[in-house]
Order: structure tokens, then sequence, then C-alpha cells
């Protein structure tokens, strides 16, 4: 095969991928307008931001190569941080997304020990644990977290003036915040990609596939499967 075919069709690949990403984009931007009630454009943006806790699942599942049940409790970690922050002690919304992601960070890290020495079925026990005592945690500090009613931000993320969405619009609000969520989780696949391009993407392959070889190969095993896992929660933190 001449060189020439395999310049022609890679210029066609790459002609494939920007259509598709411009389609796909497209798309995302129409997702809003098109929907005529306030409740389908929040449920999009629910979408977009259970996007983002799926790709954490993926970093420690599909590229870790652990299994975890347990990331509903760090999406719920995550969601409770902001909404507490936000409702008792008047933060903005984007200053608690740093804080989130460091708690679920952390605790992600503590929940990674175990995970180097048990794997398989047993790991999986250990973080269906989790998912499963987390609601019993929420209730049982109901006076912080609001208990099995809940707790509600009275304050809701509203576009500032410069925007072209109006506050007074009823569908105004909800496809700012659509647009936000949207790009917080364009940012976290953009994240999660360069890392997987880089040398410790390839670090986690590479123990995903053999432990043993990545060893012999200068690779940290347990560092970097501990800090997948923390990567991992810290993205499902963003999520809630």
């Amino acid at each position: 095969m001449s060189m020439f075919t395999l310049t022609q069709r890679s210029l066609q690949h790459r002609a494939y991928q920007i259509v598709g990403w411009a389609i796909g984009i497209g798309i995302i931007l129409y997702l809003p307008y098109q929907a005529d009630q306030v409740v389908r454009i929040d449920q999009y943006s629910e979408v977009a931001a259970i996007a983002v806790a799926i790709l954490g699942l993926s970093l420690v599942t599909g590229y870790g190569g652990a299994i975890s049940l347990g990331h509903s409790a760090f999406v719920g970690i995550g969601a409770y941080t902001t909404v507490i922050l936000v409702a008792d002690h008047d933060w903005s919304y984007f200053a608690t997304l740093p804080v989130a992601f460091a708690i679920c960070f952390a605790v992600g890290i503590l929940l990674g020990i175990p995970a180097l020495r048990i794997r398989g079925i047993y790991l999986a026990i250990v973080t269906l644990a989790l998912a499963t005592v987390f609601p019993a945690i929420v209730i049982k500090y109901g006076t912080l977290t609001g208990g099995t009613t809940g707790k509600m931000a009275q304050d809701k993320l509203l576009p500032p003036g410069w925007t072209p969405w109006d506050v007074g619009d009823r569908t105004g609000p909800p496809t700012y915040r659509y647009f936000v969520i949207v790009a917080i989780a364009a940012l976290m696949f953009l994240l999660a990609r360069n890392l997987l391009h880089s040398r410790v993407g390839r670090a986690l392959i590479a123990q995903r596939d053999n432990q043993t070889s990545a060893a012999t190969s200068g690779v940290n095993v347990a560092v970097y499967r501990t800090l997948i896992f923390g990567a991992s929660t810290a993205f499902a933190g963003i999520a809630g």
C-alpha cells in the first residue's frame, strides 16, 4: 500500500471525526431549545452529570481493572457537599466543586488502600457495602443532611446579566444551568482524556493487563491502583 493511499485514508478518517464532532456538538447546543418543558431541560442536565459519574466509573473499571459498585455513594457525597456549603454557608456553586473533588478524592484514596490486597468479587462486595451504608449515614446525621427529606438550596444557579438567558424567562435559568453542567462535563472528559493519554494512563493499562509485567517494567502498581480509585471517586463527586 502506497504512502499516498495511507495519507488519503488518514485524511478521510480525520474528516469523518470532524463531521462527527460537529454533529454531536450541534445536537448538544440544540437540545435545550427544542424542549418545551423546564423538566425536560433539567433531565438533559442530569444526563450530562450522570455521564461524568459513568466516566469516573470507567476509569477504575475499564482502565484500572477493578470492580466498584459503590460509586453512587461518592455521587451522594459530592451532592451533599455542594448543597450543605450552598444552603448552610452561602457558598457559590462553583466554589464547592474543588471541595467536593478533594473530599471524594481523599475518600477514594482510603478505599483504594484495601483494593491493593483484594480483587474481583471481594472488592465488589467492599464497594457495595459502602453504597449500602451511605443512606444510613445520611439519615443518622439528619441535622446536617436533611435526613429523609433531603436538603434544598434556596438560591438557584441563576444566569448573570451578561448572558443571553433572561432570569424572568421560564426556561432561562434551566437552560443556563444546562450549559454550565455541559461545560463542566466537557472539562472533565478532556481531563480524563489527557490523563489516559499520558504516562499515567499507559501505566494504568499496563497494570490492568498484567500486574507482574507492569511491576517489572518499573510501574508502582500500589500507587497507581490507589490513585485511580481517588481520581474515579473525585469524578463521581463532581457529578454529584
